[in-house]
């Protein structure tokens, strides 16, 4: 990193780190199958970090609100989780804001949903189960910064407001898509440029 970008210089040593986690898991199957459990931490921590890095370059300088979801279904606290189950069964929505007189006071995860039936609480309500410590995020604040805040808070989704008022909530899911869309959209466009590069040139 002190020699290039750091993003660059994060997937170089990714696929350094990927490449000898595969010599071990070569060698463990040899010789020590330990190795091959080192060879798989090895592997899939690279793996996670270089997306991380890459997704932080792509989000850096970008707003929250060029990447929220704004068809969303907002649950009010006093709904019953039987209602919410239902509504998760049709499939449109897996995580939903929590308002009370609309006003966000927390999200209620899929996750925690299912813990609480699998606990037997199914006659509660939202209010039993949702998470009040995710907090809420500004449409104006920086999306790497809100990534941030939901890995440090451990939340999947955010609700995001506009002078106090929610208008969309941003998701990891979301972010994620969004990542490989415009990834997607570089690679072709560094290869139209290469393209152009060594088109042929008419003479005369």
């Amino acid at each position: 990193a002190l020699t290039m970008d750091y993003s660059l210089a994060t997937q170089t040593a990714a696929t350094i780190g990927q490449a000898i986690a595969i010599v071990f898991g070569l060698l463990g199957l040899l010789y020590n199958p330990l190795l091959i459990f080192i060879a798989l931490f090895v592997f899939l921590g690279a793996q996670q970090e270089s997306q991380m890095v890459q997704m932080r370059s792509l989000t850096q300088g970008l707003p929250v609100r060029e990447t929220m979801v704004t068809r969303f279904r907002a649950v009010a606290a006093d709904t019953p989780l039987s209602e919410i189950v239902e509504e998760l069964l049709r499939g449109e929505q897996q995580d939903f804001p929590v308002v009370d007189r609309d006003a966000p006071v927390g999200v209620l995860t899929r996750s925690d949903l299912i813990r609480a039936l699998a606990q037997g609480r199914h006659d509660g309500n939202v209010t039993d189960v949702m998470r009040d410590t995710c907090g809420v995020v500004d449409e104006r604040e920086m999306l790497d910064d809100v990534l941030i805040k939901m890995q440090e808070a451990a939340c999947p989704m955010m609700p995001v407001v506009r002078d106090g008022q929610l208008v969309g909530i941003v998701t990891l899911e979301n972010i994620g898509e969004w990542v490989m869309i415009q990834s997607a959209l570089q690679k072709a466009s560094a290869r139209r440029h290469v393209d152009n590069i060594y088109e042929p040139r008419q003479v005369g």
